[in-house]
């Protein structure tokens, strides 16, 4: 019995941790100008690859960090506004999908817009925020990304 009680206990702490998988921002990201994506699979130097990749502008300003996990996009997205760099948005993928917690900020460092992707879908409570960080609209999606309620403040 106390050995199926350990198996049960660490199978739950493997999904509980796999759940959050990817939410991964890989160390010392590559350019993605190395990398090739062939039928949906990206590759490094012609095997899978698993990491982070950066996309410069011309002048080599931080325009896009992506993520991949067996050529996969999975893990953090970032965007950047140019030629600043500041964080333009911070987002997930999973298995492909746009999935977890999204930020979109304005240029000023404050929070545009925040809320949860589930596979691609809008889900729950989106909130939009002006310049001054005040709340300006709340809009709620059910968990098939159908919008039933929006309030304007």
């Amino acid at each position: 019995m106390k050995i199926k009680s350990s198996v049960l206990s660490l199978l739950m702490v493997l999904i509980f941790f796999s759940c959050d998988s990817y939410k991964k921002e890989y160390d010392n990201p590559v350019t993605c100008s190395e990398l090739k994506t062939v039928n949906g699979i990206t590759t490094l130097n012609e095997k899978v690859f698993s990491g982070s990749c950066l996309i410069f502008s011309v002048e080599g300003k931080k325009i896009n960090l992506k993520s991949f996990r067996k050529g996969i996009p999975h893990g953090v997205y970032k965007g950047y506004y140019y030629p600043t760099e500041n964080i333009e948005y911070i987002g997930y993928r999973k298995n492909g999908e746009i999935h977890g917690e999204y930020i979109k900020y304005h240029n000023n460092g404050s929070i545009l817009t925040k809320g949860t992707f589930r596979k691609g879908l809008y889900i729950n409570n989106w909130f939009f925020y002006d310049e001054n960080n005040n709340l300006i609209e709340e809009k709620r999606y059910n968990y098939r990304g159908i919008l039933t309620n929006a309030i304007k403040y």
